[in-house]
């Protein structure tokens, strides 16, 4: 079976809540699995989103429940209002297509999201002819307004919810920094071993079940950012084994105004895999789906 190389990109979720004529950024999954439940029981005609502007039709066809963490979602798309004659690659010869001008060939786009304690983690197949994680946030968007819509609160008639992204961007570190206008949030991973002994009272040496990495949060002043120095300090202190840092995760926009996360991880990792054609010549769901969850396993 023939394989073809897929660029990745890699993004982070999050909720907007509005009620109480606040609003709330944060992450929940149980929110999220919701959702795709509620996606799961329409029919199609109620999943697909008709875009004239763009002249594109998508739905979410396929979700897949990998483990107790990872969501495996497959969309199908199709561009129409565009119908011109087939050519013969061998002969150059021409003939009308039977296409209609209301249809377009169908197209997947694959993703996999690793439902974690802050964020939804998502690896995404990255295809011009596909849809972008744009239009699937705006998808999922669409979606939630139905659902509220249908389901509204209790007691808080004006409450909404929006899912939006970050980008979690796979390049040189100083450069992506360099792209970044605003730098609000670092999350620093610090090896417990190495905290001080007051805090070491606190956190108690002989319970399992907590993670070997704490995580340190260093926030800017409202209407201020953190300075680009201090970021590149922490980062170079990732070198710096006796220091205890094993990881940085950098939020903030960048120079085109959208949300940005620089993981230092991540940098490290590759952004291409090797997935199975199938004899259609397509893309194997199950071999992507297969290579997604191993990205988001090791990340």
């Amino acid at each position: 079976m023939s394989v073809e190389n897929r660029k990745i990109d890699f993004y982070s979720f999050s909720f907007q809540e509005y009620k109480n004529k606040e609003s709330i950024d944060f992450w929940d999954e149980k929110k999220f699995d919701l959702i795709l439940k509620y996606i799961e029981s329409l029919p199609m005609i109620e999943r697909l989103v008709k875009d004239e502007k763009s002249k594109k039709s998508y739905y979410l066809s396929d979700i897949v429940h990998s483990d107790t963490s990872i969501r495996c979602l497959k969309f199908k798309s199709c561009k129409f209002g565009h119908c011109p004659p087939i050519m013969d690659s061998d002969t150059a010869n021409e003939r009308p297509t039977d296409k209609r001008m209301n249809e377009g060939e169908q197209e997947n786009t694959h993703l996999a999201i690793r439902l974690d304690d802050y964020e939804g983690f998502v690896a995404l197949e990255s295809r011009k002819s596909g849809i972008s994680m744009g239009t699937i946030v705006r998808y999922f968007n669409a979606m939630m307004k139905a659902y509220f819509s249908k389901n509204p609160k209790k007691g808080n008639p004006d409450y909404s919810l929006s899912l939006f992204y970050s980008v979690v961007p796979i390049k040189n570190f100083d450069k992506a920094l360099e792209d970044m206008t605003k730098l609000k949030i670092a999350d620093i991973y610090i090896d417990k071993n190495f905290i001080g002994s007051e805090l070491s009272n606190i956190v108690p040496d002989d319970d399992p079940f907590i993670k070997n990495d704490l995580i340190l949060t260093l926030k800017s002043e409202r209407g201020e950012n953190i300075l680009v120095r201090t970021v590149k300090r922490l980062y170079s202190s990732l070198a710096n084994t006796s220091g205890g840092i094993s990881r940085i995760r950098i939020h903030g926009t960048n120079t085109s105004g959208a949300k940005q996360i620089l993981d230092s991880d991540l940098i490290r990792k590759t952004q291409n895999i090797e997935a199975k054609l199938n004899a259609n010549g397509l893309i194997s769901t199950e071999s992507i789906f297969s290579k997604l969850i191993d990205i988001l396993r090791t990340s």
